[in-house]
């Protein structure tokens, strides 16, 4: 009958722990449950972090290629613009040469050579001015395509185009150099006519 007691208090004891275990056990797994949503919250943020930093850098990137494009293209229209104008101030200065030419031809002087030199100067200036229009179409190019492996081709080609000017110049210079002795004929026939003139009208007083 002791025994029988014994046994009972010892299942009642028992049972009055069992909510405790059971309260002690859900407390674990809801522990366990907030520092897995904290790790993977701190992962999350630092996933979104990364992704932020990634986007930033692309935003920057792409800002940067977009002013070095824009400064690429006021670049190219500023030089289309300097060549353009040296090359209509080659024009001009070939049509001065060609009316002095021709005014050396019309007092009977031979102007052949400086005519044929001129000719070919022309043909430079015309190739130059074919070249500077092919600037823009490259630039274009440029800016659409593969900026970094088209760039060396621009570059050679504005190269080309100075060397065109720079012929087409130095042709006319040859010009030049090839109307002086025209030019001083022309100038000592006026300075001989001028002084027949004087002694005429001095003789024309003395009489």
């Amino acid at each position: 009958m002791k025994s029988k007691k014994i046994i009972l208090i010892g299942s009642l004891v028992a049972l009055s722990f069992l909510p405790i275990a059971s309260i002690a056990e859900e407390t674990a797994n809801t522990s366990t449950t907030t520092v897995r949503e904290k790790r993977e919250t701190i992962r999350d943020n630092i996933e979104e972090r990364r992704e932020g930093i990634k986007n930033s850098m692309e935003e920057r990137r792409e800002a940067v290629k977009t002013q070095v494009l824009e400064r690429l293209q006021k670049f190219g229209d500023k030089m289309v613009e300097r060549f353009n104008a040296a090359i209509e101030r080659l024009e001009t200065l070939a049509t001065r040469i060609q009316s002095r030419i021709d005014k050396l031809v019309a007092e009977g002087l031979d102007m052949s050579e400086a005519q044929d030199k001129l000719d070919k100067a022309e043909i430079k200036i015309t190739e130059a001015k074919t070249s500077v229009a092919t600037i823009a179409p490259k630039i274009t190019e440029v800016i659409n395509g593969d900026t970094r492996a088209l760039y060396p081709e621009l570059k050679e080609l504005v190269k080309d185009v100075k060397e065109d000017i720079k012929e087409a110049h130095k042709a006319l210079v040859e010009v030049i150099k090839s109307i002086k002795p025209g030019q001083m004929r022309s100038d000592e026939k006026k300075a001989e006519n001028q002084n027949k003139n004087e002694n005429e009208n001095e003789q024309e007083n003395t009489n």
